[in-house]
């Protein structure tokens, strides 16, 4: 072999293994991406792939959501998104829709009595009233390394539920007036920030959690009259004897906008007691809670707005 050729020969080696080494690294690129962020993101729309969701390897147990959307759902919309990452997967999840009366209240009743029992700790899905939150609200988790889990109570028998991680305001796919004020502050990143239902506290140096759909659930009832488009409502919750005890009384008030949320005012003053009976006087405009004190029967009144 001459001396041109032997130089032909090593450059063409070199050129291979600049080549090779080449395809190596952008392969190496390709899978430390593909480590990191797992690949192309999913998305499921459509309330034919509502169970997606519970296939997804994502950090929180979704018990916000009903198992199974009600047949009686309508007004439907919905979709989850997920980008695995390392460690912290990112998601996205929307559910928003209108349930018939009755199947609303069990709903309600269900996010009321929902809670993870941790030892001598219960954590509760929280009641927020309107103002850090748009709507009124049960919160699951709120600021807490960077995810938010909620329920919004956004209209006439209407529930918007969302849950989110590791993503900020402007990427959001729903409308941004369903997020909370302070969403996605810096102090969220923590666990020591914020509240999670899913945490189980060891120290302040530390937590465990249990995203499971593992949860109890208080039989909450509620006894409802309809005035016009208002309504008054008593919740009831059953004791170990099957008693009907009130946690709370509510008017709710539409002003004729039944699209609208209403205008609700609470009352405390027959919590602790057993409701006997939930009547209304049309001809004098009252509400008439029959509740039970010791022995007697008494009567509970309140005049309605007109």
């Amino acid at each position: 072999m001459n001396i041109i050729k032997k130089r032909r020969l090593k450059s063409g080696m070199v050129a291979g293994m600049i080549a090779a080494g080449a395809t190596i690294i952008a392969a190496g690129v390709i899978f430390f991406g593909l480590f990191l962020t797992g690949g192309p993101a999913k998305k499921y729309e459509g309330i034919e792939n509502y169970s997606k969701m519970y296939e997804m390897k994502i950090d929180t147990g979704l018990i916000i959501f009903p198992e199974d959307l009600l047949k009686t759902a309508k007004d439907v919309e919905y979709y989850c998104y997920m980008q695995d990452s390392f460690g912290s997967p990112t998601h996205e999840i929307f559910l928003q829709c209108t349930y018939g009366e009755e199947e609303y209240q069990k709903e309600l009743g269900r996010l009321k009595g929902t809670y993870k029992q941790f030892g001598d700790e219960r954590r509760v899905l929280i009641r927020e009233e309107k103002g850090k939150f748009p709507y009124p609200a049960y919160v699951a988790v709120e600021n807490h390394h960077s995810a938010y889990e909620y329920v919004l109570l956004t209209g006439k028998n209407e529930l918007t539920y969302i849950s989110t991680k590791n993503l900020v305001g402007e990427n959001v796919h729903f409308d941004k007036k369903y997020l909370p004020e302070d969403f996605m502050t810096e102090e969220g990143t923590s666990f020591t920030s914020g509240y999670s239902i899913y945490m189980i506290y060891i120290n302040e140096e530390a937590a465990d959690y249990d995203f499971t759909r593992n949860v109890s659930v208080d039989v909450i009832e509620y006894e409802i009259e309809h005035i016009g488009d208002d309504l008054f409502r008593v919740e009831t919750k059953e004791d170990s004897q099957g008693k009907k005890i009130i946690t709370e009384c509510s008017f709710e008030e539409y002003d004729g906008l039944v699209d609208d949320f209403p205008d609700i005012t609470t009352y405390d003053d027959l919590e602790g007691f057993e409701l006997e009976g939930l009547t209304i006087d049309e001809k004098e405009m009252k509400v008439i809670v029959s509740y039970v004190d010791g022995n007697k029967v008494k009567q509970w009144e309140l005049e309605i707005p007109r």
